[in-house]
């Protein structure tokens, strides 16, 4: 009887523990919004993902009518409102993006993600909340830009 109460016991504190760890969050996403351009001028963009720190094309996808990213305008602001998820940026590579018709590329470099962390809950830490990293800051066309004031998102302007 005493060896079964010590399992028990050693079972029931360590359920009751396990919601004091923690986890990784998942990776951070950058978002871009456009300044200054036309609604025709984004029919057609084509992304390039580059290895980091490297020329190295790693794949192209190009994003026309038949491959839509659908914007909305806020003044002269477009802001992604439909899309497939692989257009976001991710902090594990370099970027290239080119707008043919407006005859603008975009250099986009050195996306720093800042590594967060979340807590399990629920009684027995079973439960997990979703959680995203932040990216604090990137490169485009070598110029420094911080995403503090739009949380995970970048401004180009044409």
């Amino acid at each position: 009887m005493r060896y079964f109460c010590l399992i028990l016991l050693s079972i029931l504190s360590t359920s009751l523990i396990s919601p004091c760890g923690s986890y990784p969050c998942g990776p951070g996403e950058l978002h871009f919004q456009l300044m200054g351009f036309t609604d025709h001028e984004t029919d057609t963009i084509i992304i390039r993902r580059l290895k980091k720190n490297s020329q190295e094309i790693i794949s192209s996808t190009e994003y026309n009518p038949g491959n839509p990213v659908r914007f909305e305008r806020i003044g002269d602001t477009l802001r992604l409102s439909a899309y497939p998820a692989d257009i976001l940026l991710k902090s594990t590579y370099d970027y290239e993006m080119v707008f043919p018709v407006a005859g603008r590329t975009f250099h986009i470099k050195a996306i720093t993600e800042e590594i967060s962390y979340s807590k399990k809950k629920g009684l027995f830490g079973n439960t997990k909340e979703y959680c995203m990293n932040g990216i604090t800051t990137c490169m485009v066309d070598g110029i420094l830009n911080s995403t503090f004031k739009f949380p995970n998102t970048v401004y180009l302007t044409k």
